[in-house]
């Protein structure tokens, strides 16, 4: 069972997803060029916190 991560912008990403899935062609380029540029970053850098706090292996593809 997962834990609650609420520093994680989960949210907003699956917000984004949708947007960029399902609006085709109203999709602004310019906006998710600058969410990838500015916001995917500190957003990798959250999730492997989180990963840490949960003991997580940053590698899932690893062979034991």
């Amino acid at each position: 069972m997962l834990q609650p991560t609420p520093q994680l912008p989960l949210a907003v990403a699956y917000q984004m997803r949708n947007a960029v899935a399902h609006g085709y062609f109203k999709v602004d380029l310019g906006i998710v060029w600058q969410t990838i540029q500015g916001d995917l970053g500190d957003f990798q850098v959250q999730i492997q916190q989180a990963r840490d706090t949960l003991g997580l292996d940053s590698n899932p593809h690893r062979k034991p």
